[in-house]
């Protein structure tokens, strides 16, 4: 095994020493004695597989010397080799960033500490270069090159909080291509993209320097227009947007004029939230589509009917638990190895006495806002750890139940008290028991989700991470979180087409070699097709949920679910699929 190594050491006879048993253990070793801080500065230059350093050489302080390493070669394997320390100073040495020591009287140990720090850097290199792809293609739209939506939100938040210092406007301008889709399938893929990246061209030739511009998908473009309170006229801004649409575009020798339609949102008269600012400057696109070509349309929160019904809403939510009204349905998880049913995950619903069902987008993000998501998560924990329960009673075989948790909740400080409680009082096992936590909701302060996450596995609940790939702000911390699994957004699951080349398959497949490079089980939501299903399995997904499989079950139907009733015929069809392939 060929190895590079640089050696930080004042007596050279020890070094031969090292090399003579490193080439009788079968390393071809090529390296370089240094000992003096100058020629350790010039080493740096170079790269290598492994540092051993001397504990103590004269002129270089060992805290300095293993803190220019990290600095210069990051997580590059120290080790270090001493011929006379004390188990507290190897200690106080490791907790400096020494991977391992070893003692100069005793070298049977120099070379299975090589071949595991070696395997083990190796490991982190993969992970950290999957975490970085995953970040690229997870923050920028492949096919312009813009910012995403994810990347922009990030932005977004930071403008509005230096504005907020300032006492400055943020203006915030969602547009969206007037007839994009019929020139699509009208002219071909091809010619819709290069049209596209066209439109992200110029828009972006529009903007002022500081401005920001992203794209949101399909035809549709977010722009930030920060400083208003010291710039020019809005309007004109806007005017002036309006008119890079006047020539025509000529993609793929093609000539198109183009018209858009915008809506408009301020920070702070129209709200002071990043993701309402979006929300809000959308909703008033929708309106200026109404109005006609090139029409812009400013949002008024006193004539939106969203905010009255919002209302309305939120005012019968405060009794709908009291009324019975909320009820749970099931949706079936199933292994990919395996083709066993394995899992449930628990979907809360409304039944409003005139509203009817009331779509979960449209109550659960008020209940989080108010705080009423607390007692109602609560309710749903109980009401679906008694339902696993129940079917475990009937003789059904054995499955995990997945409870989603809100960020009112994981922050309310006694989460793991409340799940203790259930389980005892249901008398379920915890490793029946699966939390499914956001991303986001685990950033918003790492310490204590580490410290509560803790708490969680140490009673056998699974973790898991929803939503994945939607946030991604702390890849680098992923690795802290005892978590079990990490579950695949389906909004990247539903376009996909089985493409090597498309967005969304290049990040589905980043986040399975990122799943696999830190160990966790990785779910994909959202499976509806038999394209989709394939695409998962031949990359190494594990596990899979969606409407392929089985669309969320009231309680009755879950029950024959798991004895057999509907599972068959989806696991017939896998079969078949899988012969066939």
């Amino acid at each position: 095994m060929y190895l590079k190594i640089l050696f930080i050491e004042d007596d050279a006879e020890d070094v031969e020493i090292l090399i003579e048993k490193l080439k009788e253990d079968g390393f071809v070793p090529q390296y370089l004695q240094v000992d003096t801080a100058a020629s350790f500065m010039t080493a740096l230059n170079e790269s290598w597989d492994i540092v051993l350093v001397d504990f103590h050489i004269p002129g270089m302080e060992l805290d300095a010397t293993l803190k220019t390493i990290r600095k210069k070669c990051g997580d590059i394997p120290v080790v270090l080799v001493s011929g006379r320390a004390s188990e507290e100073a190897l200690a106080a040495a490791m907790q400096l960033g020494v991977n391992d020591y070893l003692l100069k009287d005793n070298l049977t140990r120099l070379a299975p500490i090589l071949r595991r720090e070696l395997t083990e850097a190796k490991l982190r290199r993969e992970g950290r270069l999957a975490q970085e792809k995953l970040r690229y293609v997870t923050h920028y739209d492949a096919l312009t090159g813009l910012p995403n939506d994810t990347l922009l939100r990030e932005q977004l938040r930071s403008m509005l909080e230096d504005a907020a210092s300032e006492h400055g406007k943020v203006l915030l301008l969602y547009v969206g291509i007037r007839g994009f889709k019929l020139i699509n399938n009208s002219y071909g893929r091809s010619v819709g993209d290069v049209l596209l990246k066209d439109i992200a061209e110029r828009l972006t030739g529009c903007l002022r320097e500081g401005d920001i511009i992203a794209r949101y998908g399909g035809a549709e473009f977010a722009i930030v227009l920060p400083d208003m309170s010291r710039a020019e006229d809005p309007e004109l801004i806007i005017k002036r947007i309006v008119s890079c649409f006047s020539s025509p575009f000529k993609p793929l020798h093609q000539e198109f004029f183009v018209t858009l339609n915008a809506g408009v949102a301020l920070f702070p008269s129209d709200t002071s939230d990043a993701d309402k600012l979006i929300s809000y400057a959308e909703a008033a696109m929708n309106h200026a589509k109404l109005l006609g070509e090139n029409q812009i349309y400013r949002y008024s929160a006193e004539t939106s009917a969203a905010t009255r019904q919002q209302f309305a809403i939120e005012n019968s939510l405060r009794s709908a638990l009291a009324n019975n009204q909320l009820f749970l349905h099931y949706q079936p998880k199933a292994d990919l190895a395996n083709r066993t049913i394995i899992g449930m995950e628990a979907l809360l619903r409304w039944h409003h006495p005139s509203l009817g069902l009331v779509p979960p987008l449209n109550f659960i993000p008020i209940a989080e806002q108010t705080g009423l998501i607390i007692p109602i998560g609560e309710w749903v924990l109980l009401h679906a750890c008694r339902q696993n329960k129940a079917w475990q009673e009937m003789g059904l075989p054995p499955i995990v139940m997945a409870v989603n948790v809100s960020a009112a909740q994981f922050g309310h400080g006694d989460l793991a008290l409340t799940v203790a409680q259930v389980l005892r009082e249901t008398g379920l096992e915890s490793k029946y028991l699966e939390l499914e936590i956001t991303e986001s909701v685990l950033m918003s302060n790492t310490h204590t989700s580490v410290k509560t996450l803790s708490e969680l596995r140490l009673m056998g609940v699974a973790i898991s991470i929803d939503d994945f790939g939607t946030g991604y702000s702390g890849l680098n911390y992923l690795h802290r979180f005892p978590i079990s699994g990490i579950k695949i957004d389906q909004s990247f699951i539903r376009e996909l087409n089985g493409s090597l080349n498309s967005e969304e398959a290049s990040i589905v497949k980043a986040i399975i070699e990122l799943g696999k490079s830190l160990d966790r089980t990785v779910i994909a939501e959202g499976v509806e097709t038999q394209e989709q299903l394939e695409f998962l399995r031949a990359h190494g997904c594990q596990e899979i949920q969606g409407y392929y499989l089985s669309h969320p079950l009231s309680s009755d139907h879950a029950t024959q679910f798991l004895a057999g009733g509907f599972p068959a015929d989806f696991f017939q069809r896998m079969n078949h699929h899988a012969g066939q392939s």
